[in-house]
């Protein structure tokens, strides 16, 4: 987890998270993510809590959240804003998520894709060949 927080022109200070939450789904008898309810629980749970504070997590970014379901649970963990930039064309997505306490503009998002995908002798356990 990477806290930092953005000065702009001495006008506002705001704290950006990002957080990989593991969040594979299985494929096919693999569990790619043990335990990755609990751990999205939990995440959503620490969400609720830096919403809450008024000096707490502005912007938060979050990677590996593949799951739809789980997608769906972040994006109701209390920030107002969020923009999902699930793939449907891919097999299992990346799983890219913004969460915001501000307004986002979906279409101000370019995505750039990642050229080298990991090793396919290692799909089912390196997630980089599996979302490239």
């Amino acid at each position: 987890m990477e806290i930092g927080s953005i000065f702009l022109s001495g006008v506002i200070t705001i704290q950006v998270v990002t957080l990989n939450v593991w969040g594979l789904p299985n494929f096919f008898f693999k569990d790619l993510s043990p335990n990755r309810n609990g751990r999205i629980a939990a995440i959503c749970k620490t969400l609720h809590q830096e919403i809450k504070k008024p000096k707490g997590w502005d912007v938060v970014l979050i990677q590996e959240a593949g799951v739809k379901d789980n997608r769906d649970q972040l994006k109701s963990c209390g920030f107002k804003h969020s923009i999902d930039l699930e793939d449907d064309s891919l097999a299992i997505d990346s799983g890219l998520m913004i969460l915001s306490r501000y307004p986002l503009d979906p279409e101000s998002i370019d995505r750039h894709r990642y050229s080298v995908g990991g090793a396919f002798t290692k799909a089912l356990s390196d997630g980089e060949y599996l979302v490239n």
